[in-house]
């Protein structure tokens, strides 16, 4: 009994000392935390300061590569993109700390004719940016079919079957004019619509374009292609028309109009340059029969 109150005793006088040690303890970090916290700002303010020198910032920013854009007004846009500072302290435009992805994203938002950029330092202080440009392959007058493409604004569409820049007016037919639909969403987010939204996929675009190239050598050049719900047709430069289903496969298409129109050029009753008024390919693949419809 008499060590139990002995204890209790002992633990009584040792408390303030406990809790001395403790408040010492606390003390204790609280000072090396804010050292620390001293210690993360000095350092993020040094860094900082010697990235803001000049010497190891983009002064300069060379583009090549353009063949219709302004090379200079692309080079002030890059310079525009990366003025600032990033969380308030650390310059964009500093040859370490740059973000090409995000220099890269914004040039072809702003530029939906860039099909490619390349960004190269050349020492700390410039930026070399190599573009290719999208090369023509077709145009896109809307989505309903106009006999005379100039009466809407018409779009360029590169390779893949993409939007990119906005037409002049052409006259004959120095390009297929496309009518339909374009996709619901765009492949450069951020650029004004339609830019960057596609007419079929590039697959499907691929085709109609390599069956526009037969149609023309086989009959006149090819004028316009255009898809309605459930059906698509290719205008010729003569005005006559082929009539095909959406689903049907083009090359197939191909070979049966091939086939077709040479054997009725065999024939030789009538001049399909002038005489024919359409072709209906629609059940060329189901039943092996193609029907020509001539003017007279």
């Amino acid at each position: 009994m008499v060590r139990g109150r002995n204890t209790v005793r002992e633990q009584i006088l040792q408390a303030p000392a406990r809790i001395e040690r403790r408040r010492r303890e606390a003390k204790r970090r609280m000072v090396l935390g804010g050292l620390a916290v001293v210690g993360v700002i000095v350092l993020v303010l040094g860094l900082s300061w010697v990235l803001h020198r000049s010497t190891l910032r983009i002064q300069t920013v060379v583009v090549s590569g353009a063949q219709v854009l302004d090379q200079h007004e692309v080079a002030s846009f890059a310079q525009e993109t990366l003025a600032g500072n990033d969380l308030y302290l650390f310059p964009k435009d500093s040859a370490f700390i740059y973000s090409d992805a995000a220099l890269i994203k914004a040039l072809m938002q702003k530029f939906p004719r860039i099909a490619t950029v390349q960004l190269t330092l050349k020492g700390l202080t410039e930026l070399d940016v190599t573009i290719t440009e999208r090369v023509p392959a077709a145009l896109w007058c809307g989505e309903a079919y106009q006999s005379q493409p100039n009466a809407t604004p018409c779009y360029f569409l590169d390779e893949k079957g993409m939007v990119f820049a906005t037409a002049p007016k052409f006259s004959g037919n120095a390009y297929l004019v496309l009518y339909g639909a374009l996709s619901s969403t765009s492949s450069l987010p951020g650029a004004p619509l339609p830019f960057g939204q596609t007419f079929l996929s590039s697959g499907e675009f691929a085709s109609v374009m390599q069956f526009a190239v037969t149609a023309g050598a086989l009959l006149t050049p090819a004028a316009a292609y255009i898809v309605v719900p459930g059906a698509r047709s290719l205008v010729l430069s003569q005005g006559a028309y082929i009539l095909m289903s959406l689903g049907q496969d083009l090359a197939s298409l191909s070979q049966s109009l091939t086939a077709a129109v040479n054997a009725k050029r065999a024939e030789g009753k009538h001049d399909l340059a002038t005489d024919l008024d359409y072709i209906d390919l629609r059940i060329a693949d189901t039943a092996s029969k193609v029907y020509f419809k001539f003017k007279n």
